[in-house]
This record gives structure tokens, sequence and C-alpha cells, in this order.
């Protein structure tokens, strides 16, 4: 049974978690998504399909859809003639609605993809996906996660999204390391038994290099910073909202013990770096292709 503070810990629900996201766009987070069009260009180009079966993909924690548009622009730009479906994992439905408004604006040049939405967790997905005998009937040419593995279930989602890639199947992790994964480890530390635990970088290298069966890896990191001035500032919404980001935690300041956010509060600041009486956290982009 978890103790009294462990249940005040409030982890984010998904839409919790893509209204901090926006926020954290204004102060620097966009630029995660630097040369994503490019990335995503690239990426696809090199996809291995069957024409005649078609392109198979399964897009997981997509939100509204925004980072899945170079994609879907790239896959019906070098595909024009294959037919596609593009599943979607997405536990928000507000987030989904906004995706299929996405869809609806790009009517003309998506109009031989098919979509096909999940409103459920990634976890609960893979359970679904799996019969009674423990083997599954749908296999993916191209699986990609992008900035939503801290809420991965630990080794076995890995595990799972792997073994429903088809062989020479493409699997894509796209997630922040760094100073940013130091404070996700921050609050595993103080909280040994959270609601739900996130998964930070180091979890997820050591999955990967305890690699999958013939897999062949290619990874790629790029650093970013995101200024975090007003996380120190108790009264500043955007910087609340911006705080709970960072950790993880709905209503950081005022959901858990005050001496535990203190903890959690002063950490970031030695995280970061001062210039000229503003405060930057610096983070890593990593993104990791799996070959099958």
């Amino acid at each position: 049974m978890l103790s009294m503070e462990e249940e005040m810990l409030h982890v984010m629900s998904s839409d919790e978690y893509h209204e901090r996201y926006d926020i954290c766009l204004k102060y620097g987070l966009s630029s995660i998504h630097e040369n994503h069009v490019l990335y995503s260009t690239e990426l696809v180009q090199k996809l291995s399909i069957d024409a005649v079966l078609g392109l198979r993909v399964l897009a997981i924690g997509t939100g509204n859809g925004n980072n899945d548009v170079a994609i879907i622009d790239a896959i019906v730009c070098e595909y024009p003639n294959v037919k596609v479906l593009y599943e979607i994992v997405e536990p928000s439905e507000s987030s989904i609605d906004k995706f299929k408004m996405l869809i609806q604006s790009n009517n003309k040049e998506w109009k031989d993809v098919h979509f096909q939405f999940h409103a459920q967790p990634i976890d609960e997905f893979l359970e679904d996906m799996v019969g009674l005998d423990g083997e599954h009937g749908v296999n993916y040419d191209f699986i990609h996660a992008i900035y939503c593995v801290s809420y991965f279930n630990g080794v076995q989602t890995f595990r799972g999204l792997y073994n429903l890639l088809r062989e020479d199947g493409t699997f894509y992790l796209k997630f922040c390391s760094g100073n940013w994964d130091k404070c996700i480890a921050k609050v595993n530390e103080i909280y040994n038994k959270p609601t739900r635990r996130l998964i930070g970088e180091g979890l997820v290298m050591q999955t990967c290099n305890q690699g999958f069966p013939g897999d062949h890896r290619e990874e790629s990191v790029r650093p970013f910073q995101m200024k975090v001035t007003k996380c120190f500032e108790p009264d500043s919404v955007d910087g609340n909202r911006v705080l709970d980001f960072i950790f993880g935690i709905v209503n950081l300041r005022t959901s858990i013990p005050h001496h535990r956010a203190e903890i959690l509060i002063n950490f970031l600041k030695e995280c970061c770096y001062e210039e000229d009486g503003e405060y930057f956290l610096r983070g890593i982009r990593n993104s990791i292709v799996i070959k099958k």
C-alpha cells in the first residue's frame, strides 16, 4: 500500500502533458524539432516496404499530430502509389480530435492514407494486440515514438513494440536526456514507489544496448536548452507549468509535501546555468533508429 506522500504524487495525464508541452515551446523547447522535416524525409526514404502489401505505420503518443505532419508528407511523396495505413495510439481524446482536424485540413494531400485511432495508453494497446496464445497477427513496417517514451511501462513496452515489427521493419525513438533526464531520475529517487515511474534515458539506452535480436541501430544526438527562469517564481503560471513538465508532476509546488517540492526545485537550479540573471536548462535530443 502506498504511503500518504506517494498517494499525493500526481503524474501527468496525456492531456495535462500536452497542455504543459505547448507552454514549454515558448521557452526554447521548440528547438528539439529543428531539422525535423529533413530528418523525417531521410528516415522515410530508408524504409523497406512491399509495394504490393503497402505500408503500415504505428505512431505512438502523437498528441495533436504536429510532429507527424513531416512524416506523413514524406510518406505520401516517397510512396505515391502505395497503400498506407497509419495507426495512431494516443490516450488523449482531445488530442485525437485535433489530429482529426489536421487530417481534414490536409485531406487532399493525404487522400490515399487511411488513418486509424486507438484512444488508449500504449501498454493497454499492446495487451489488446496479443492473442490468447501470446502471438499477434499484425506486423508494422514503421513504428515511431517521438518524445513519449518517458511514459512507457518499462522494458516490456520496448520489447512489445519491437516484436510488432515485420522483418526489415524500422523502430524510431526520439527522447530527451542530459540534465533533463537527471530531473526525472531525481523524482524516482525521492519516490521509490511512485504512482507511475517515469522512464529516463538510462533505461532507454540500457534496453537498446542489451540489443534486439539481429538489430541494426543508428543514433544521433543534438544539444538544446530551455529558459526556466520563471520556474523559480512561485506565482508565475507559465513557470509552474514548465516546472510540472520537467518533473512530470502536476501542480508540483502544491500537490506534494513542501520539503520535497523544495528539493526538486533546488535540484533544477543546480542543473541550470545562469546568464544575465536568466536560468537555462540544457538537455540532449536523442534519436535512435533500430532496424529489425
